[in-house]
């Protein structure tokens, strides 16, 4: 276990009467790029042997191998800045950093047992609060100079596994009599704020406010295919909390505490309600929004892999001049991420390692990603005034769960593969410009919003390419491969720029909303796949039954037992772009959304997958059923308008919507599959769109 703590506040302050210059910086630095990660490790290494005799052994015996690690990081830097001359006047602060982690933990012995809970768990957390700001004054007349700038670098990796790292090593044997728990969980919770203020009674102020933020981040937890692991879920050995994927999201007027918490299982359909509009009680922008990962109890053995991500910026710039003045605020974060959990080797087969109902097999990966950024430029001055604003966010998300290509997996309960994503984005941009003097006047103001999405989601069973050593899934209960994404985006942008006097020569504003969205949400037994689920059990899975409530806005379901393949992605945009510019002379203003979204999801048995075709299917359940299900839901609301006063006034508003969603459900030609009750497939859609 390792904390780290940085608590770093830099400030400047300076009076003068000709030149004022006012900086400060904060640094913060943890690990380096490359193979200078800060590192926090816990493992069982490679030749060692743990409880090889365990005859008398407690019932209670368990390993435990556990790492965590907890960033936390304070910074600020700011500048303070008063000229009572006629000169010039420059403040700056900022405060940056780099954070380069690997949390690891493993479980490589050749032998290990145990007669209760073997878990293997790499935890990482991660928060940061930055501030940078910088306010300039001047009672004279002079040039005020003012700047904030928050920059991090993130580079976060967050490893769990039993075996040999990456596989194709020496076979390790690991038995309990209970359950096997391989968790990898990483947490980020970052904070911007920065504002840049200048005021001068002379000729000029000039201000920037800018937070910057990438990260890249690797969750693995993984069984390697030199491994093999067996959990016999005895009915008096305790249970483990497992991931079955997703979060549920709520909102609330309090603080949310970050970090994973456990909570009932939520792992339901998607569905989407409401009309897309955008109202002062729209939760995201007055509520505290929380992620809480979905647990379950079970008996088995859980590999599962969550990465919950919040993301905030709070970027403000504003001054005054006699002449001219200049704000630009501009908040960028990018993110990359991955979520990974998979089975390569081989899982419950000894000859009586297949117990009763109890012992489940779940593979999941689950990625939360939420971002907030609120940019808000303002600049006002006697001739000459400009205020633009960007607000962008960049992600690039892959959250993937699967049983790998030749594994051999069984349980006597069920075997659920599930992949798991959601994404939350806000991002609001407001921008004004105004001038007011005698002479020829500008006031120029231009807001901008973008979103850029990209998220790969997939949850399969792989098929190999050895006939002679196929992918062998094998469950008394049920099979379940799933795979949901769903998507909101809410993007807010609006210029104002204005000139008060009758030789205003131009005024002009623009508001502009970007969104592009690209997602791939797939869920399928590959061609080359052996499934079998008996559906001797209790337990339901809720799938689609075909059935659109387009009403209410979702898709209707039923419960059954056997094999469910599901794939369903959702996607609700809710875009403004405004503007409104005047002047004497000339107004123009422009308001633009724009909106690409391309959606494929899919769900597949392939060509050359079995399903139910095993020795065991005689003693199949009667209500035992496959279903293949594939959906997709869009709610869209773009709206872009502008007002332009003047002599000579134009203005327009601009909606360009792009909407190529492919969504496709199949049984593929060559595949084998039986049921003892029903076989279905459907795909479905549905459109909501408001321009």
């Amino acid at each position: 276990t390792s904390k780290q703590v940085f608590t770093t506040v830099a400030a400047g302050i300076e009076v003068a009467g000709k030149f004022n210059i006012a900086a400060s910086t904060s640094i913060n630095l943890l690990g380096e790029g490359g193979d200078g990660h800060y590192t926090t490790l816990a493992y069982v290494g490679e030749g060692v042997t743990i409880n090889q005799d365990n005859s008398g052994a407690n019932a209670k015996q368990s390993i435990n191998v556990f790492a965590f690690s907890d960033t936390k990081i304070v910074g600020g830097g700011g500048a303070i800045g008063l000229s009572t001359g006629s000169t010039f006047g420059a403040g700056a602060g900022a405060d940056g950093g780099q954070v380069f982690k690997a949390t690891d933990a493993y479980l490589s012995a050749s032998e290990a047992n145990a007669n209760n809970v073997i878990a293997v768990q790499a935890y990482s957390d991660e928060s940061l609060l930055s501030f940078a700001g910088s306010i300039q004054m001047s009672t004279a007349e002079s040039s005020e100079l003012a700047g904030a700038l928050g920059v991090y670098v993130w580079g976060v990796t967050t490893t769990a596994y039993i075996g040999s790292a990456g596989g194709g090593g020496t076979t390790k044997t690991v038995r309990s009599g209970g359950s096997v728990l391989l968790a990898a969980n990483n947490d980020t919770d970052i904070v911007y704020i920065a504002g840049a203020v200048e005021f001068t009674e002379g000729t000029a102020s000039v201000g920037a406010s800018v937070a910057v933020n990438d990260l890249t981040g690797d969750t693995s937890a993984y069984i390697s295919d030199d491994a093999e692991v067996t959990a016999l879920a005895g009915e008096d050995t305790d249970t483990i909390a497992a991931a079955v994927g997703g979060y549920d999201i709520t909102f609330s007027d309090e603080v949310a505490d970050s970090g994973t918490t456990v909570a009932p299982p939520g792992n339901t359909p998607s569905t989407i309600t409401g009309d897309g509009e955008l109202s002062a009680d729209d939760p995201v922008w007055n509520k505290s929004r929380e992620a809480v990962a979905n647990y379950a109890d079970i008996r088995g053995i859980a590999v599962t892999s969550n990465v919950s991500e919040t993301l905030k910026g709070f970027v403000v710039s504003a001054g005054a001049a006699e002449a001219f003045s200049v704000d630009i605020s501009t908040f960028v974060p990018v993110s990359t991420r991955h979520s990974v959990a998979y089975i390569a080797g081989n899982i419950n087969q000894g000859d009586d390692d297949v117990t009763d109902a109890a012992q489940d097999v779940v593979v999941s990966a689950s990625t939360d990603f939420h971002s907030l950024g609120l940019v808000i430029p303002v600049a006002i001055s006697e001739n000459i005034s400009a205020a633009p604003g960007v607000n962008w966010i960049s992600a690039k998300l892959t959250t993937h769960a699967y049983i790998a290509g030749g594994a051999q997996v069984a349980a006597g309960g069920h075997v659920l593969v599930v992949a798991a994503a959601s994404e939350h984005l806000a991002n609001l941009t407001l921008g004004g410009a105004g001038s007011s003097s005698s002479g020829l006047q500008f006031a120029v103001d231009a807001s901008a919003t973008g979103t850029y999405l990209s998220s790969m989601t997939t949850a399969e069973i792989q098929g190999s390419d050895n006939q002679d050593h196929a992918t062998q899934v094998t469950a008394g209960g049920n099979v379940l491969v799933s795979a949901t994404d769903d998507t909101v985006d809410t993007g807010v942008s609006g210029g104002v720029a204005a000139v008060l006097s009758e030789t205003g020569l131009l005024g002009a504003g623009a508001g502009v909303v970007y969104t592009h969205i690209h997602k791939t949400t797939s869920a399928e037994i590959d061609g080359g796949a052996v499934v079998d689920a008996g559906g001797n059990s209790q337990d339901q899975m809720p799938v689609i039954n075909g059935d659109i409530d387009a009403e209410n806005k979702h898709f209707d379901t039923e419960s059954i037992v056997g094999v469910a393949v599901q794939a369903q992605s959702s996607e609700k945009l809710t875009n403004f772009g405004i503007a409104a510019a005047g002047a004497f002379w000339v107004g123009v203003g422009a308001g633009v959304t724009y909106s690409n979204v391309n959606s494929d999801t899919t769900a597949t048995i392939a060509q050359g997958a079995k399903v139910n075709q095993g020795s065991a299917q005689p003693d199949a359940s009667g209500h035992q059923s496959v279903n293949v299900s594939a959906s997709n839901m869009v709610t869209v609301l773009d709206v872009g308008g502008a007002l332009a006063v003047g002599l000579v006034d134009a203005s327009g508003g601009v909606d360009v919507g792009i909407i190529r969603n492919t969504t496709m459900a199949s049984i593929e030609s060559g595949a084998e599959v039986a049921a003892k009750k029903d076989v279905s497939v459907y795909s479905l859609t549905l459109r909501d769109v408001k321009s």
